[in-house]
């Protein structure tokens, strides 16, 4: 009974179809352009961390990277 509702309600809704203003194509080109854009601007960032000189000193009682490696447990 509920169904036979839902169908004659569906059938005296009017249709309202609403147009986009372009075609499926133009959203997928808008999209693609702006992930290009995206990847782009991540490109131009990449390996910029290199590039910055270090020049914080390392605090007293630091981990110095110069001494020997110290295996697990060995402290």
């Amino acid at each position: 009974m509920l169904s036979t509702f839902v169908s004659y309600a569906a059938e005296a809704a009017p249709e309202h179809h609403i147009e986009l203003p372009f075609s499926h194509w133009g959203f997928g080109g808008i999209a693609l352009a702006v992930f290009a854009f995206m990847l782009g601007s991540l490109w131009s960032f990449r390996n910029t961390a290199n590039k910055v000189p270090h020049t914080t000193e390392h605090a007293p009682g630091a981990h110095d990277h110069d001494t020997p490696h110290e295996g697990p447990g060995q402290h």
